[in-house]
């Protein structure tokens, strides 16, 4: 419920992916030995992602979110539901 209203899994892909991409230049570094041209590329690569993540979390912290209603923020603060968000939920059904 929290990830639909938030939107979490559509947005924190576009952070985690830099930082994948930036373990995987790093490791193909590491395989084909530590040649000038290879770091110089691996430099640049790392230094644009670093940008690049930094710019994703800025959108996924100050992005527009929907609010949550008092209830679902008690649902989220309590880790269970609470009896007035149970009954609703039993006369919506």
């Amino acid at each position: 419920m929290w990830s639909e209203k938030r939107d979490l899994e559509g947005d924190m892909i576009f952070a985690i992916f830099p930082i994948v991409l930036n373990i995987g230049i790093n490791f193909l570094y590491y395989i084909k030995g530590a040649s000038y041209e290879s770091i110089e590329a691996v430099n640049n690569i790392n230094s644009s992602s670093i940008f690049i993540i930094f710019i994703c979390c800025l959108l996924n912290f100050f992005g527009k979110r929907k609010k949550l209603s008092k209830e679902e923020k008690k649902e989220l603060i309590h880790g269970g539901l609470s009896k007035k968000v149970i009954k609703t939920r039993m006369a919506n059904a």
